[in-house]
């Protein structure tokens, strides 16, 4: 593989439209450059370059290389290689997807992605492939889909049905009569639902895996990458597994449409789903110091298009670049240059006004550009800090929510992204408290990567594989400290629940689950004893071992624990009895959670934020003498107020050069703009 292109580079789409002119093109192109941008990415359609079987036109993307080359531009290629062209009458719009299951359309795929690779992959502009945009599917259950989803369960089960029919109401005699689960009601076997989402994203994988091997096959080593979206709703229904991806990639993107992807998130929360976003990024990607990219960023107004309408500033565009910068994106390319001129999303999210001028949007962004040229050598050298906390992604927890869930409405307990919330809800939890994160799932966690950190949340983790028990056990007895809410490791990823009394995390916490209350709908009750904290939805009552600690109790007349601490081996586990994190996620209570980080490890730095709040962050990233702080405030004019150890030395970096900063003793004040940021770097004296 090439190597990864290290500077921190910003860009944005450019739609080729199909009238649109070679001459249009480049002057585009042109624009772009001008405006600073260095990468260009495009959806290089098939039914554009292939209009009839076997008339092949490139005029318009042979002047889009061209031009990118001339502008010392990169250009990402998103291949389309499942949406068949029109010639085939098929599919009703470039974004349809192709008989996944017929090889004669994958012989004509194939040919297309070849064509692609021997026209563009020596061109001085190629940067890398985007596999797929967003990649996703919806198939149509029928007989091809079918066989395919028999071999798939033959294969999970080794071969024997009776593995199958242990977990099953119909009891079948080979895999030949399996069938799509079509029950969607409660009583209905979790089984066949569970299995339906598994096969989901196994059949993606091998979609993404084929194009991977088309390219691989053609002697092209350009990096690949895929953007998957959509990262806090129902990824799995439609085949989307970050890790998976994360595993099959050269790097991982993103995309983050505030207006499509952050509905669920509060109003005045949409840049932190932006920073959240590309925290997964971080965590899911396998390359090399965790390199990854924000690949779509909302880069104008939506109006008809999107789940909700936005018309963000050029001031939310600072913010939402910074974020991903800060959490150590290498590129953040934007959604879109210019617009489509016909059908959905026509006249909507370009970055230039509705004239084709340079909008103030992109004067903020060409403004970001110059910085980071600027200062490219020290943004290059840069790579993002281990944090002193992880958090456990459980894809078990989140496809099991999804079947138990009934709704989509996050103020309600039981929705189908329950999961999703908890884990959310301890990022932002962290995040307010000023703590920068990582994020491992249970592959991580069973291989031991949870041991290089001091902390792990395990937030509203109802369902764990069974690997994670002792994976949990061996980290703290090592020295950790685990906290967990909710019910943790309750139930396995099937569905089933484990021994209450017998589970194996039952020593681990030094506490057992006694019994289960809820708390009445729209109400919360609060907890008694050393901690006063919400309880919601879930009234956990825990029943503690000899040596455990009971730090909080249930408010009821004959007070039972709600919240306890036992120590294990080397380190200590923290089990609260409610759905604490799911709750923060649309009712932050930075109090509370701030009580609680006093049973957690601190970590020392070198340089700490004294004030952080839900706006105004500071994060950090590593260079090899010291570190690159971004300071970053999504809100109103502030000051923050950073401690700076003795023997570090602070250089501001600005368009003109960088800055000694003063301190008054330990303490630097440094006074914000609305919705800004600023960037040092850190050396020890």
């Amino acid at each position: 593989m090439t190597e990864l292109d290290p500077r921190v580079l910003l860009g944005s789409q450019y739609y080729v439209n199909t009238e649109d002119t070679p001459e249009q093109i480049k002057a585009g192109i042109h624009a772009m450059g001008k405006a600073g941008l260095k990468l260009v990415r495009i959806f290089l359609q098939w039914t554009h370059v292939e209009p009839r079987q076997g008339r092949w036109y490139w005029d318009q993307y042979d002047a889009l290389f061209d031009s990118a080359a001339k502008e010392g531009i990169g250009v990402i290629i998103t291949l389309t290689a499942i949406h068949p062209p029109g010639w085939m009458k098929i599919s009703f719009g470039p974004q349809d997807i192709g008989p996944l299951d017929d090889e004669a359309f994958w012989e004509h795929a194939a040919n297309y992605i070849k064509q692609v690779a021997a026209r563009y992959s020596k061109h001085p502009a190629m940067h890398s492939w985007i596999l797929n945009n967003e990649p996703q599917l919806f198939l149509e259950r029928d007989d091809a889909v079918l066989k395919r989803y028999q071999r798939f369960i033959d294969q999970k089960y080794n071969g024997d049905i009776e593995q199958l029919n242990r977990r099953s109401f119909q009891q079948l005699d080979s895999f030949d009569e399996v069938t799509f689960s079509a029950g969607e009601g409660g009583f209905s076997a979790y089984t066949g639902r569970l299995n339906w989402l598994n096969f989901m994203v196994f059949r993606l994988m091998e979609v993404l895996t084929r194009i991977k091997e088309i390219i691989v096959a053609t002697g092209d080593t350009h990096p690949m990458h895929v953007n998957p979206h959509g990262l806090v709703s129902d990824m799995y229904s439609q085949g989307q597994s970050i890790w998976a991806e994360g595993r099959l990639v050269d790097f991982m993107g993103c995309s983050a449409h505030p207006s499509w992807h952050s509905t669920r998130f509060l109003p005045d929360r949409l840049h932190q789903s932006v920073a959240l976003f590309a925290d997964l990024m971080r965590g899911a990607t396998r390359a090399p110091k965790n390199y990854f990219w924000v690949t779509e960023l909302q880069g104008g107004t939506n109006i008809y298009s999107g789940i909700t309408h936005l018309g963000p500033s050029g001031e939310d565009l600072r913010s939402w670049v910074w974020e991903s910068i800060a959490a150590g994106a290498k590129g953040t390319v934007f959604w879109c240059f210019n617009t489509r001129v016909f059908g959905y999303e026509a006249g909507e999210w370009g970055l230039v006004d509705q004239q084709g001028r340079p909008s103030r949007r992109l004067k903020e962004i060409s403004d970001i550009a110059a910085i980071l040229n600027k200062h490219e050598e020290v943004f290059k050298i840069s790579t993002p800090s281990r944090a002193s906390t992880a958090i456990l992604f459980s894809e078990a927890s989140w496809m099991l929510g999804n079947v138990e869930g009934q709704t989509q409405d996050p103020e309600a307990p039981r929705n189908l992204l329950m999961a999703t919330d908890a884990f959310t809800g301890a990022w932002m939890a962290c995040a307010d408290a000023g703590i920068s994160v990582d994020v491992i799932d249970e592959v991580d966690l069973q291989n031991g990567i949870a041991e290089r950190y001091p902390l792990l949340i395990v937030p509203g983790c109802t369902a764990l594989e069974d690997e994670s028990l002792p994976a949990l056990q061996k980290f703290v007895n090592a020295g950790g400290t685990l906290f967990a809410d909710g019910l943790c490791g309750y139930k396995t990823p099937d569905g089933w629940l484990r021994d209450v009394a017998g589970n194996p995390l039952n020593a681990l916490f030094g506490a057992s689950v006694a019994d289960i209350q809820a708390v009445p709908e729209l109400k919360s009750t609060i907890t008694t004893g050393m901690l006063r904290l919400p309880v919601w939805f879930l009234k956990v009552v825990l029943e503690a071992s000899k040596d455990t600690s009971v730090l909080a109790t249930h408010n009821e007349a004959d007070p039972r624990p709600a919240l306890t601490l036992a120590k294990f081996g080397q380190g200590k586990a923290i089990r609260l009895g409610t759905a604490f994190f799911q709750h923060y996620f649309r009712h932050p209570d930075v109090t509370a959670f701030t009580k609680l980080l006093s049973l957690l490890p601190q970590p020392q730095q070198m340089v700490k934020l004294g004030n952080p709040s839900s706006h105004l962050r500071l994060r950090k990233l590593d260079l090899p003498d010291g570190q690159l702080l971004i300071l970053l405030n999504a809100g109103e004019r502030t000051t923050a107020h950073l401690q700076v150890e003795a023997g570090q030395t602070l250089t501001r970096l600005t368009l003109q050069n960088e800055e000694p900063v003063k301190k008054e003793g330990n303490q630097v004040r440094v006074l914000l703009e609305a919705q800004s940021a600023e960037v040092f770097k850190l050396v020890s004296s």
